[in-house]
């Protein structure tokens, strides 16, 4: 039985079934030096003292007792091995027993006897702590907003620091083009004088596209305007 376990490390309640059957079924004949128990309660004491690392136990009140607030700590493994049958004992002949049986079929019709079985063995109070606790859980409320919080915020400044590089790159752009426009509006006529015919054409041509040069340099203006307020506004 005792491999990587050391045996004397293995709770086993003296003068009791669990003895008997350790030592009936699993010791084989060997001599196994296990840790003594003197009652059932003493296994999960000494679980929790670490004075021993297993216990055998009943599993029945095994699963009760892990799920009480002083035994949180511990826990059932495995599948129920042996078998266990309870019982009332009473003297012979004893003068309530019919009363006795009639109760017990009474509580057991009206589901008295389930729900007490759900109360003490289905109703784990260990389970609950730890799943308030968030434990295997997934995220807590508090959590899931911080993510969204870091998210939205995230998004808001890739959001702005796009608007902000459009706005760069079309006020360079039509800071170029106004700037072109200008340039051409405003070239001097002073030496049509010392110019051909054609030349003098060429120039009156231009004159006739002064009004809408200006209208093209004033929508420029307005819309340079309008991005330096949109940039305002986003800053």
């Amino acid at each position: 039985m005792c491999d990587k376990l050391s045996c004397d490390r293995i709770g086993v309640v003296e003068r009791s079934q669990h003895e008997e059957y350790v030592t009936q079924h699993l010791m084989n004949g060997n001599q196994m030096d296990y840790y003594r128990l003197k009652h059932q309660k003493e296994c999960y004491s000494k679980l929790l003292n670490y004075h021993i690392d297993v216990a055998i136990a009943d599993s029945s009140s095994a699963d009760y007792f892990t799920q009480t607030k002083q035994y949180c700590q511990l826990e059932v493994v495995g599948f129920p091995f042996g078998k266990t049958d309870f019982g009332i004992v009473f003297p012979k002949r004893w003068q309530y027993k019919l009363d006795l049986d009639n109760h017990i079929m009474k509580l057991k019709e009206e589901g008295e006897i389930d729900r007490l079985l759900e109360e003490y063995f289905q109703e784990k109070y260990c389970d609950r702590k730890n799943s308030n606790n968030g434990i295997g859980n997934g995220f807590h409320l508090s959590q899931v907003y911080g993510l969204f919080v870091v998210h939205f915020g995230l998004v808001a400044a890739i959001l702005v620091i796009s608007i902000l590089k459009w706005s760069f790159i079309d006020r360079k752009r039509n800071g170029r083009l106004c700037s072109s426009d200008t340039n051409t509006m405003t070239q001097p006529s002073a030496t049509n004088d010392r110019i051909n015919t054609n030349d003098t054409i060429s120039s009156l041509r231009q004159r006739r596209k002064v009004p809408q040069l200006k209208q093209k340099e004033q929508e420029c203006t307005e819309e340079r305007q309008d991005i330096e307020q949109l940039a305002t506004t986003i800053l």
